[in-house]
Formats: C-alpha cells, sequence, structure tokens
C-alpha cells in the first residue's frame, strides 16, 4: 500500500472532526503513518467543515494536492460537491443523500442530480443513522460506507469506535453497519 488520501467535507456538527480522527486512528493501529489537517472556517453548527487525513507507509504532509484524493466523504451533499475538485478520475466519492443546510443556487434535486453524474454513492444517511437509533450518528454509517475502500478490514474501524466513542456506542457500531450494507447494494 503507498497511500491513502481522505478528504471529509461537511458543515459544523456533522462529525466531521471525529470521523477524521477515526480513520486516522485505524491506520495508526495498522502501523501505517497518518496525517491530518482541518479547516474549521465557521465550524459552528452550519458552517463548512473540511478534513483531510493522509494515510500510508510514509507520509510527510497532511495536504492533499487537487485531483489526488481517493475518498472524497461527504457528510453532506452541497459541500461534497464544493471539494469535487479534489478527487482522483479513479478516486471513490461518498455522500449523504441529506441536506444539512439549504443550497442557496440550486435546488436539492438539481445537486443530487450533479453528484450522481460525479459517480457518487449516495446514501441517506440520516434515516439509517435513525434506524441505528441515534440520527446523530450519520457520520458513522458513512464512515461505514468508506470502510470498503481502505487497505484494512472493517473490524479495524470496528476497534477505534469501540475505544473512542463512548456516547452511544451500540447505536454506533449499528450505524456502521448498516453503512457498509448500504453501499455494498451500490456496488
Amino acid at each position: 500500500m503507498n497511500k491513502v488520501d481522505v478528504v471529509i467535507a461537511g458543515v459544523g456538527g456533522q462529525g466531521n472532526l471525529l470521523v477524521a480522527g477515526l480513520i486516522a486512528k485505524a491506520a495508526l493501529s495498522q502501523g501505517l503513518e497518518a496525517k491530518r489537517s482541518e479547516i474549521k472556517g465557521l465550524a459552528q453548527r452550519g458552517g463548512s467543515v473540511q478534513s483531510l487525513v493522509r494515510i500510508g507507509e510514509t507520509v510527510w504532509s497532511p495536504l492533499i494536492e487537487q485531483g489526488s484524493a481517493d475518498i472524497l466523504l461527504g457528510l453532506e451533499p452541497v459541500e461534497a460537491l464544493r471539494y469535487i475538485q479534489y478527487l482522483a478520475p479513479i478516486g471513490k466519492a461518498i455522500a449523504s443523500s441529506n441536506f444539512a443546510t439549504n443550497p442557496v443556487s440550486f435546488s436539492q434535486e438539481e445537486i443530487l442530480i450533479k453528484a450522481r453524474k460525479h459517480g457518487f454513492f449516495l446514501l441517506p444517511a440520516t434515516e439509517l443513522a435513525k434506524q441505528a437509533g441515534s440520527v446523530q450518528s450519520a457520520n458513522i454509517v458513512l464512515l461505514g460506507a468508506a470502510s470498503h475502500f481502505f487497505p484494512f478490514p472493517a473490524e479495524v474501524f470496528r476497534q477505534v469506535i469501540e475505544e473512542n466513542v463512548k456516547r452511544f456506542l451500540e447505536e454506533n457500531l449499528k450505524a456502521f453497519e448498516l453503512g457498509r450494507q448500504a453501499i455494498a447494494i451500490q456496488q
């Protein structure tokens, strides 16, 4: 394995930083290096938040060049499209089909159509999180979906979740599984 570059895009309050931390910890637990960087901007509820996570055998910088991300994880579809230029031509884009904010320039349907044209895997993350027992675990639903594209088994993520998520642990583990199942159906 050479490297895996991940861009996580969302808005404040969605758990972007938690997901970035879980990815980094999963990589570290496998003897890989991990570096991360966050742009919190207006990280209060509704403000744009972006995290970059680079994992590999040797990682010198947390910065990811445009056109080179292996995974674009969109906790919010508008924010995912905002960072589409980071995705490599063969990269995987996974995003929630649920909106955290009301889009200004386009309708929600137009945004989802655009995401589909870019090859996004779109998941009803909020509905799946509710099914898991906690609407706040939508970020973990999306992590579960993305876990298919990492160079280590899903069990590594499960263990990292168990070690680092103290509130609603069972709900988050169920959310992770629902995300894995939802994307497996789309592949």
